[in-house]
């Protein structure tokens, strides 16, 4: 998570489940995310610094995205724990919009992969506070 463009919370922990796709281990990621981002509203707001919109979630699997704003169970994704549905209702309530980041510029991959020196040097000073992320697209309505 990051605040005006610097980094104010991560984690990297191998995940407590088995999960049967890649889609459904970044939908239990981005629901954790979900719970961070809950707790982090509420601090902001205890400030009285409440966000105006929803936090923009970065995701890089278009199967998560469309999970997340899809109430209906397929036959890939009924078996999903109910307990990971926490990111279904916080897209709902409107707190949360996951939008797709394509690979070469999701900077989390410095935190969770081996990449080339290059990649990880253009992704470090975001990793400082010292630069905004890459957006790979202007926002919806921006």
């Amino acid at each position: 998570m990051s605040l005006n463009g610097a980094p104010i919370s991560w984690r990297s922990c191998r995940q407590g489940g088995v999960t049967l796709s890649s889609s459904e281990a970044e939908y239990v990621a981005a629901s954790a995310v979900a719970q961070e981002n809950a707790y982090l509203r509420a601090l902001l707001s205890g400030f009285d610094r409440a966000p105006l919109g929803p936090t923009c979630v970065w995701e890089d699997n278009a199967a998560c995205i469309l999970m997340s704003e899809n109430p209906v169970n397929r036959d890939r994704s009924r078996h999903v724990d109910v307990k990971f549905h926490f990111l279904r209702e916080r897209v709902r309530a409107g707190e949360i919009k996951l939008y797709k980041c394509w690979g070469p510029l999701n900077v989390a991959d410095a935190l969770t992969k081996s990449l080339p020196r290059p990649a990880f040097h253009k992704h470090a000073p975001f990793m400082h506070g010292t630069r905004r992320p890459y957006r790979p697209f202007a926002e919806p309505g921006a």
